[in-house]
């Protein structure tokens, strides 16, 4: 039974710190959210242009700002509060997120169902 035992996880801090749980559910809703996006807009592009080099092009457009700004972040990460970044990133990501949403509202065929 030893041997089984370490390959479990520990959920130790889940059960005792209240601040960690709330950590780990906000971390889990914001990349749930993340992950969602990267998989719909490439969607939504191959649907209004059934062109894979577009769907290719947007890849690259979301790489190459990831690339560049993490030195960017990693310096401001060390020059201003670390949460109010944090708070500051997520609220960016969820209003592109809801732009990105209406974005479609009241245009026919932009989601490739008429």
């Amino acid at each position: 039974m030893k041997p089984l035992r370490r390959l479990a996880l520990d959920v130790t801090p889940l059960r005792t710190s209240r601040d960690f749980r709330l950590v780990f559910s906000a971390a889990g809703v914001s990349g749930f959210g993340s992950f969602f996006t990267y998989v719909t807009v490439p969607y939504q592009v191959y649907e209004l242009t059934p062109d894979p080099l577009l769907v290719g092009l947007l890849g690259v457009c979301e790489l190459v700002p990831l690339l560049v700004m993490a030195f960017v972040g990693g310096a401001l990460a060390d020059y201003l509060d670390r949460r109010l970044l944090v708070l500051g990133g997520e609220i960016g990501f969820t209003l592109l997120c809801a732009a990105l949403l209406v974005n479609p509202a009241g245009r026919p065929g932009c989601t490739g169902t008429a």
